[in-house]
């Protein structure tokens, strides 16, 4: 009777270490994980978070990376693939489009009348400097791939952040990847928040500038207001393996609200 209750005792101790499993439903059965705490190479890439073609999303995903002007990090919505990513054999490559979550930088900009030759965006390109800076690391700045955007006047530039286009003005849709192939939706993806600004003009009026404002759509303005920068962004996913929530070192536990990153090569190299 001895050895038995200290068996009991023992295996009882061991029972209440164990880690929850996040991933068990009631009955303490596995059952496939969430896509907003563990998504894939491929659901990052496929129509999982990819919206459609009125920019809405089946599901709302996002990732942290980097960090915005104040330090803390930078959140982003997932968007799925741009098959105007490519390497030198002109291949689609692993990719996933991501667009701001929020102002990455709360300051005040003057209007973009020129897009190609604006401060926003010199700005942008010193904020992804090889070297890294405070907004992303090396390791980061290596995972983001150049896109080809449009602007007025059938310009094109190739940089590692931009602003986002619009179908117009009045519009809730706002356009994103390397042909403004995707489109995003304001209730799903910036109905909260504080102004920001667009990349192109209105009806080619060079002097009127458009603006994203949250609740209300895509405005005018020939003024320098207090608007600023959620840019728009694409990692590569050569070397990612999938993205979790799950805290670094503790796979079974997952944190309520928290957002996934990217692991690499079988760890987090963000």
């Amino acid at each position: 009777m001895k050895k038995l209750k200290i068996f009991l005792l023992t295996l009882l101790m061991v029972t209440t270490l164990l880690p929850v499993n996040t991933l068990a439903d009631e009955n303490n059965s596995s059952k496939e994980p969430n896509v907003l705490v563990f998504a894939t190479k491929e659901q990052l890439m496929d129509g999982t978070f990819a919206p459609n073609e009125k920019g809405v999303p089946e599901n709302i995903g996002k990732i942290v990376f980097g960090k915005n002007n104040t330090g803390a990090p930078q959140e982003w919505y997932i968007l799925g693939k741009d098959n105007g990513i490519t390497n030198g054999e002109g291949k689609v490559i692993d990719n996933t489009v991501i667009f701001a979550a929020d102002n990455i930088d709360n300051s005040s900009f003057e209007p973009p009348i020129n897009y190609n030759n604006s401060d926003i965006r010199e700005y942008m390109q010193a904020m992804v400097n090889v070297n890294g800076t405070k907004y992303f690391t090396s390791s980061e700045i290596g995972l983001m791939n150049d896109t080809t955007i449009e602007t007025d006047a059938s310009k094109y530039v190739t940089d590692k952040l931009y602003l986002l286009a619009t179908d117009g003005c009045p519009s809730g849709i706002l356009l994103v990847g390397s042909n403004n192939q995707i489109k995003i939706a304001m209730p799903n993806y910036w109905q909260f928040g504080t102004p920001f600004w667009l990349r192109t003009t209105y009806m080619g009026d060079a002097l009127t500038v458009l603006y994203a404002s949250p609740s209300k759509g895509v405005l005018t303005t020939i003024q320098n207001q207090n608007i600023s920068i959620r840019p728009a962004s694409n990692l590569s996913l050569t070397n990612v393996l999938f993205a979790s929530a799950a805290i670094a070192g503790s796979p079974d536990i997952i944190e309520s609200d928290t957002v996934m990153r990217l692991r690499l090569n079988g760890k987090d190299k963000n």
